[in-house]
């Protein structure tokens, strides 16, 4: 085109390519019981990229309930996080230093009492365990994991950290119809439950 410095059209389209493949969202097509077509993003992308990886959001997501006492801002300050919640959907581990603990896994405390933590929070800005302390019954077995291998998700990190990420889910119809006519155009979309209420609606989440 007569013009120096100036990517061709083919450059361009190899960039985007190459780009895409590194850092794009890959939209999955899938067909419906009834035959229709609608297509899903990606989750472990989203998450991976959006959320963990976004210097603006990583520093206020939390991955532990939070006990609080009375005061109640936050989801993950909660009763439900807190306590209810099944512990096999909640974060599984804690690193302290080089050595990681998981749930469901004997730890000895520094005073050599042997617990099994079953739930991680904080409470003070530190990270606490709810445990049993109790012996486990003589003759009975121990079904919450393999005890040669410890807690599942140990074999499966291979050494990375384990988190659980929480998720608010929710649908809009993204119509803006005024009419009775049904829209099928859904859209279902999420927002990371342990982000910070203040940060949750900002642009860049």
């Amino acid at each position: 085109n007569g013009i120096d410095d100036v990517p061709s059209v083919r450059g361009m389209k190899t960039l985007n390519s190459t780009m895409q493949h590194l850092c794009g969202i890959d939209s999955i097509k899938y067909t419906g019981a009834l035959g229709h077509k609608y297509y899903v993003n990606n989750l472990a992308q989203l998450i991976s990229q959006q959320e963990m990886a976004n210097s603006h959001v990583r520093p206020w997501l939390h991955f532990f309930p939070k006990d609080s006492g009375q005061h109640l801002s936050e989801a993950r300050q909660g009763q439900r996080w807190l306590n209810d919640v099944d512990g096999a959907q909640l974060t599984p581990m804690v690193r302290v230093g080089l050595r990681d603990f998981y749930v469901w896994e004997p730890t000895l405390l520094k005073d050599c009492t042997a617990v099994v933590p079953f739930r991680w929070y904080t409470r003070g800005g530190l990270v606490r365990a709810m445990g049993d302390m109790g012996v486990h019954p003589l003759g009975e077995p121990w079904t919450r994991t393999n005890a040669r291998v410890g807690n599942p998700w140990r074999e499966r990190a291979r050494g990375h950290r384990v988190l659980s990420v929480p998720l608010w889910l929710y649908c809009d119809d993204t119509s803006e119809n005024t009419s009775k006519k049904w829209n099928k155009h859904n859209s279902f979309l999420f927002t990371a439950a342990g982000l910070e209420r203040e940060h949750a609606q900002k642009e860049y989440n």
